[in-house]
């Protein structure tokens, strides 16, 4: 993906309740070596999301803004905007992180996952590239 690609996430149902344990729902942007450009972590026990990148195996300092109520109960989007220098992170139509890029490998795939088996979206995830 080059700058001015858009890729948004979408979920019919957010579920907002704190798990008893550990939780971590994640969507990562990796480069074509395989270097994770940018982790966004939806972390309902901590009530946190996430932003990060791992280069050479190696996670950097990870970047946190509080969850509070940004997220939706039903029609949950998050647009990852490519730019040279940041991805501009919006969810629900708001900015909410621009997160400046710590490598310069380009988007070439995403990845979706949950630990615990305690997904914060609920059902299939929709992915449109622009």
């Amino acid at each position: 993906l080059q700058p001015g690609a858009l890729v948004t996430f979408s979920s019919a149902r957010y579920d907002s309740e704190r798990p008893a344990r550990y939780d971590n729902t994640f969507i990562e942007l990796a480069d074509e070596r395989g270097d994770i450009v940018l982790h966004i972590a939806v972390r309902r026990r901590d009530r946190l999301i996430a932003f990060n990148d791992k280069v050479n195996g190696r996670y950097g300092q990870e970047e946190i803004i509080p969850l509070a109520n940004m997220l939706s109960l039903e029609n949950v989007t998050i647009e990852v905007m490519v730019q040279k220098t940041q991805f501009v992170i919006n969810v629900n139509d708001v900015t909410v992180k621009l997160f400046h890029r710590r490598t310069e490998g380009a988007p070439h795939a995403f990845t979706y996952n949950v630990t615990n088996n305690l997904p914060a979206f609920v059902g299939s995830l929709q992915v449109t590239v622009l």
